[in-house]
């Protein structure tokens, strides 16, 4: 099949685009790793304050102000910095009327950073944040403590760093499987996670490894899988992949992790024209595209606007969400900031809360569900801002404490409940 007829193909509406990488298994939330961090820290060690979260973008220097821990007559003053164990960033300590050193600098590992410093000649007054080519939230804890600081990875099992190669990761090169098991892994886990259609289509990237096409996709939730042959190319494979709607600014998803396949994941609220566009083949070599597709949940709002719309389905379809077949209890707009909300439950019933970015944009998002003793949330990271939640109030409850925190200028927000039925 040429480039040419390639770029005008047109995906029927049982086809729908999804990208799958080998992910592991999920880690533990970020909030409750800095959490028990600090908790741990007060109960052992010494004084820790948790400082406002930043969210950091790739190749971004950021300078932060801190108070010097050992204003509390502590000896000694020591900097975390907490992130996904797949970011990589540097931390650096600023002293005050102090040259740095190099033991005020410290890079990441496993999403941990750590800095200390007992000098009694100088004080600190700032961290500087530097982030790799990813970008994502830093949490910071400071601590004042007169003894040795108990390691992160005694504290947090997650963070602790595997056996490390004696040889060093330069001097073999790691085997990826055969692009056909590949191919076929791929097909089997979109059928086990429920598309309704999972369909190939072998293509070529041209002589710089490089590809791009046009795909119209129905409204649904897809995922675009591009796997690339890695031997037949004539350099290292590293597929880099977006999807984007044509003229837009922003991406609808991109993945830029260092792989030889590429893995897109989004939805759409009506049937789209997008782009698919490529690079790092390393040549001009077969690749093959795994389309996946998810319809719509019948019971999504409507009339509020595609954007809000994509962005509940988007939350739902991440979360694994129960399917909702109903119309919402519940919906509501709202604006940018901390916006709190009551809502009436029945005693032993069960719910479904989503929120998604209606108008605007937003650089950060959290939805938080309060039922008696029990809090739950979850976080809008990336685009679209959207979260969801699932809840079951106790036979003693009959009202639900709704949070949303959208962080964002001229933004508002769609929040939606459903009911799901009863606890057995």
């Amino acid at each position: 099949m040429s480039s040419t007829r390639v770029g005008q193909l047109v995906v029927a509406c049982g086809c729908a685009f999804t990208l799958l990488t080998l992910v592991g298994t999920a880690h533990a939330d970020l909030i409750d790793d800095v959490s028990t961090l600090v908790d741990a820290f007060g109960r052992s060690d010494g004084l820790a304050r948790r400082l406002p979260p930043q969210f950091v973008v790739a190749a971004e220097v950021r300078r932060i102000a801190v108070d010097d821990a050992r204003d509390d007559g502590r000896r000694c003053m020591t900097l975390v910095a907490l992130a996904e164990r797949s970011l990589s960033f540097t931390l650096r300590a600023v002293a005050r009327d102090a040259a740095p050193s190099s033991q005020d600098v410290a890079r990441s590992r496993a999403g941990v950073a750590v800095v200390t410093d007992c000098s009694t000649e100088r004080r600190m007054d700032g961290v500087e944040l530097v982030m790799g080519r990813h970008r994502g939230a830093v949490e910071l804890v400071t601590v004042g403590h007169d003894g040795e600081l108990s390691r992160v990875d005694s504290i947090l099992p997650t963070r602790a760093l595997g056996p490390v190669d004696e040889q060093g990761p330069a001097t073999r090169r790691l085997r990826i499987a055969p692009l056909t098991d590949r191919v076929d892994r791929a097909e089997a886990v979109a059928r086990g996670e429920g598309a309704k259609f999972v369909w190939r289509l072998p293509l070529q990237a041209d002589q710089r490894g490089r590809l791009a096409i046009s795909l119209r996709l129905p409204a649904g939730c897809h995922r675009v899988a591009v796997l690339a042959d890695q031997t037949a190319a004539n350099r290292a494979v590293d597929v880099d992949a977006e999807v984007r709607l044509p003229h837009a600014g922003v991406p609808l998803r991109t993945d830029q992790s260092h792989n030889a396949d590429a893995r897109l994941d989004f939805c759409t609220a009506e049937t789209e024209q997008v782009e698919l566009r490529l690079r790092g083949a390393g040549g001009q070599v077969p690749l093959v595209v795994i389309a996946g597709f998810w319809p719509l949940p019948p019971g999504l709002p409507q009339g509020w606007g595609d954007d809000a719309r994509a962005g509940l389905a988007w939350a739902l379809h991440r979360r694994v969400a129960p399917i909702v077949r109903q119309p919402p209890i519940l919906t509501t707009l709202g604006p940018a900031g901390v916006t709190l909300l009551p809502m009436t439950v029945d005693p032993g019933a069960c719910y479904l809360v989503a929120v998604a970015l209606a108008r605007g944009q937003a650089t950060a998002g959290r939805l938080t569900v309060t039922v008696g003793a029990d809090t739950r949330y979850d976080d809008a990271r990336e685009l679209p801002r959207s979260a969801a939640v699932t809840f079951c109030a106790s036979p003693h409850d009959d009202l639900a404490k709704i949070q949303v925190d959208m962080r964002g200028r001229a933004a508002s927000w769609l929040l939606t409940a459903w009911r799901l039925g009863d606890v057995r």
